[in-house]
Order: C-alpha cells, then sequence, then structure tokens
C-alpha cells in the first residue's frame, strides 16, 4: 500500500530542483576534470611517495604537523551510548573521535575521498586510498585504488586488496571488495579472503558510493546494483534503472528508474529491508517525493516534504523507524541550505528539526544516528540563517528538539565530512 502526504508548497524559482541538480551534476564533472589536470610538480611528488611507499601490510601514518586543540562543546544530554566516530579529513587523514568528551585522534594518513562514506564492521574502519586532497585545490587521483582497515581495539592498519570500493555485508561480518567494474571479492574483516568472488550480471553495476552518506548496498535480498546510469555509476550519463541482485540465484528485481539511493536499512537477521531512494522523476519534478520501499512486499511509501524537496543523504535510525534527511530551505550565498527533517518511516510523516540548517553546498549531506536511536549527529550552520560564522556539527535529540553545538577540531578541514561513521 501507498502512502502520500500532503503535497509541498510551491517555492520560488530559485528552489526549483532542476536548477540545484544541474548545478550539482556540473560540479561533480568539473571535480572529475579538476582530478585530471594536477600539475607536473604535484605528479612527481606522487611518484616519489610511491616509490618510498613500503611493501609491508601496514600503511604509513602522517599525523598532521599541528595537533589542533578540541573546541569548547555542550554536553550530550541523555544520551546513554556515547560511541566513537571515524571520518576522513580534507587533507586525508584518518580521523577517530570520541562523542563522550570530544576528544579526537589522528589514527593514518588514509587518502581517501572525504566525500565517500567510511564503512564500519568488527570494530574495523575500511576505505579506499584513492587521491591526495588539498582544500580548494584539485583532487590528485592515485593510480591503482586499495583498501585499507584500522583495526580501532589494536590501532593497526592493515592493507586488504586492490580494489575501488568496499562495503560491508548485512550482517557486518565480513566486508565486499569491487575489483573492477564488474567483481566483488569477499574478505574477513581481518584482511583474510573469505574465498568468493562474485561476477555482476551483464549491464548492472555497483552505485557509486561518493557523495552519499549512509547506504550499504548489501541488503537482505541481495545487494542493491543500478543499470548503466550517472551519478549511480561512472560508466554513463543519465538516469537508470534500480535494482536487487540476488548473487546466488542471479536473479535481478527491480524497483524502478532512479536518480539516487539515500539510505538502507536492515534489522538484524531480518529477511527483507528498508530503501529510501529518489525516483528519477526528482531530476526534473519540483515535487521529488522520497520512496521507502519496503523489500518485503515491495510496497513503497512516498514521502513529501513540506518546505521543499529532499536532497540526497540521510540516515535510518538504529530500529529502522525514523529516517533522518534533509529538505530543500533557502539560498544562501548562492547555494543551497537545507533543514533536517525526521520522517516516520511507518506513517510517512515528518517533523523538521527547529533551527538544524545545513550549508550543503551541493544537493547532498550527512547525518549518522547514535546507537540509543535518540540522537542525531550531522553538520549544521555556525549561526543563525545567513551568518557567516564557520561551520559547526550539531547533535540533535529528536524527541525534545534538543540541539547541541559541537566540535571536534576548530579547522573546518579537519572536522567531521560526509565520510562520517559511527564505528560499529
Amino acid at each position: 500500500m501507498t502512502i502520500v502526504t500532503s503535497p509541498p508548497e510551491q517555492q520560488q524559482q530559485i528552489d526549483d530542483p532542476q536548477v540545484l541538480f544541474r548545478e550539482a551534476r556540473q560540479r561533480r564533472r568539473r571535480r572529475l576534470l579538476a582530478a585530471g589536470t594536477a600539475t607536473v610538480v604535484v605528479v612527481a611528488g606522487l611518484i616519489v611517495w610511491l616509490v618510498n611507499l613500503p611493501g609491508a601490510r601496514t600503511l604509513v601514518q602522517r599525523p598532521p604537523t599541528v595537533q589542533h586543540p578540541t573546541a569548547p562543546v555542550r554536553p550530550v544530554a541523555g544520551a546513554t551510548v556515547l560511541p566513537q566516530v571515524a571520518w576522513v579529513d580534507n587533507y586525508g587523514q584518518l580521523h577517530i573521535g570520541d562523542i563522550s568528551g570530544f576528544t579526537q585522534r589522528v589514527v593514518a594518513q588514509a587518502d581517501a575521498d572525504p566525500t565517500t562514506p567510511l564503512v564500519t564492521a568488527d570494530g574495523r574502519v575500511f576505505w579506499v586510498r584513492s587521491q591526495h586532497q588539498v582544500p580548494d585545490l584539485p583532487v590528485t587521483p592515485i593510480p591503482n585504488p586499495v583498501v585499507f582497515g584500522f583495526d580501532t581495539a589494536t590501532g593497526q592498519t592493515e592493507q586488504i586488496a586492490s580494489g575501488t570500493q568496499v562495503f560491508a555485508s548485512v550482517d557486518r561480518t565480513f566486508i565486499y571488495v569491487e575489483t573492477d567494474s564488474r567483481h566483488l571479492a569477499e574478505y574477513w574483516p581481518d584482511g583474510t579472503p573469505k574465498g568468493r568472488t562474485l561476477r555482476l550480471p551483464n549491464g548492472w553495476f555497483m552505485l557509486n558510493p561518493g557523495g552519499n552518506s549512509n547506504p550499504t548496498p548489501a541488503i537482505a535480498n541481495g545487494i542493491l546494483v543500478v543499470s548503466t546510469a550517472y551519478p549511480h555509476s561512472t560508466y554513463a550519463g543519465e538516469d537508470g534503472t534500480l535494482a536487487i541482485w540476488n548473487p546466488t540465484s542471479g536473479h535481478v528485481r527491480t524497483l524502478g528508474t532512479a536518480w539516487q539511493v539515500s539510505a538502507t536499512f536492515t534489522a538484524p537477521g531480518a529477511r527483507s529491508s528498508l530503501v529510501a531512494w529518489y525516483p528519477a522523476s526528482c531530476g526534473s519534478s519540483s515535487g521529488c517525493a522520497l520512496k521507502i520501499t519496503n523489500t518485503a512486499n515491495y510496497s513503497s511509501l512516498l514521502v513529501t516534504s513540506s518546505i521543499g524537496h529532499f536532497l540526497w543523504g540521510g540516515a535510518f535510525s538504529p530500529d529502522g523507524g525514523q529516517l533522518a534527511v534533509f529538505a530543500n530551505s533557502r539560498y544562501m550565498q548562492g547555494n543551497p541550505t537545507a533543514q533536517l527533517t525526521i520522517v516516520d518511516t511507518r506513517t510517512g510523516s515528518s517533523r523538521l528539526a527547529k533551527g538544524v540548517y545545513v550549508y550543503v553546498g551541493d544537493s547532498v549531506h550527512w547525518a549518522q544516528w547514535l546507537p540509543d536511536g535518540s540522537h542525531v549527529i550531522t553538520g549544521g550552520l555556525g549561526g543563525p540563517f545567513g551568518s557567516n560564522d564557520p561551520a559547526i556539527d550539531v547533535l540533535v535529540d529528536p524527541r525534545t528538539g534538543q540541539v547541541s553545538p559541537f566540535r571536534f577540531i576548530p579547522d573546518p578541514n579537519q572536522d567531521l565530512t560526509i565520510s562520517t561513521v559511527v564505528v560499529q
């Protein structure tokens, strides 16, 4: 059964999603072009770095020259479980942060994309070493990307395998490494091969993890795949069909023509999952309803926003009953802002988090739920709407509406990014 909430109010012309999405695509294409224009000096430096990279499985750690002090924070009220979070900053450094006291440490030079979510399983953090990055300068791709893992218990960083993407199995007992556009290899969290290599069906590709905040492609019914399409994959330039691929049977079950996936959820031991995604019509319609598909019967709940179309990114609560997403609000300095919105996944109703605006600069943002299911962390504006204050992270209690600003690091280039995940 499909439930549709009341339609959104009409927005001004500047809120037209066609404009927003066109700008977002252009920014991504400019970024890809910039990545190919690195100077000879940078390339030479990269070659020297690669030549000196040790052959051992342990990745060289390069902490920053200057350790910035932790900024003042407001205590987290009511949180019963205060976990660690991990993120890659705009210098490619991997941080582990403790929410109980907002302390953090740099544990490795990950050289990962800060707009690609990290992956956690068995107390480890995984990423793809794929690029060198300096804030506000072109990205320098690293030849032959490699998957690495950091063990939070031992402090060891180990090389797993060559690959372009990593994601956890639905029960987080092992990981998948995308070795090329056609194959997935399975590994135990300690890097030991699990022994199986999967070949994707012809005409189907893995979702592109960049610029997204939550979705693991592994769900109870299989693995999410997409037909040749941008931005899901990097192999073509149009929207395509989203589907669930069962590697055991080889069967592919289509969900519909999609524009982007925001989040997935599978309860422990469940035989079905929830998939939050946007149909292809979001690229041309001011309505842009969010779909939450239950793979138990493939029915979809349609959710609309009271203030404007939803942006990419979001996260399901630990019990799957709520979804944190972002609704387009107003423009500031020519770029969109969005307001954190909490959706009830059973009814489709939604409520805005008062005062929690994010300055996205693109059509995507991130959110992470704490394990207690009562708090969400995200990045927000540092002051009232329109303020030039530096961005600051916020912890939100959706039940009470309490908002607690915090920072791990004053330098925004080293603080939380889209890559942020709660360590599991």
